[in-house]
């Protein structure tokens, strides 16, 4: 017998997937954080409209929720990692 796994916000990530920066792409629902290959900046918008820029390291969970994009201008970091 198969069951559903509801996942809260207080648990780690499950998955991870490799994103591309973009301006235009928003990323997929129920992303809870990212992670970078190779630390830099990372410009991001939140579902409000506003932005940001992070100076992240490489390797560390960031958890950001409610953003809707990982800009293309401005973000200097590499490898980025979308975790759900």
């Amino acid at each position: 017998m198969a069951y559903i796994r509801f996942y809260s916000w207080s648990d780690p990530p499950f998955r991870s997937q490799p994103w591309t920066p973009s301006n235009t792409t928003n990323v997929p629902s129920g992303v809870r954080g990212l992670m970078v290959d190779t630390a830099g900046d990372v410009a991001l918008e939140f579902a409000d409209g506003s932005s940001d820029v992070w100076k992240v390291q490489a390797s560390v969970f960031y958890p950001c929720l409610r953003f809707k994009k990982v800009k293309q201008t401005g973000t200097t970091a590499t490898g980025i990692h979308l975790l759900f």
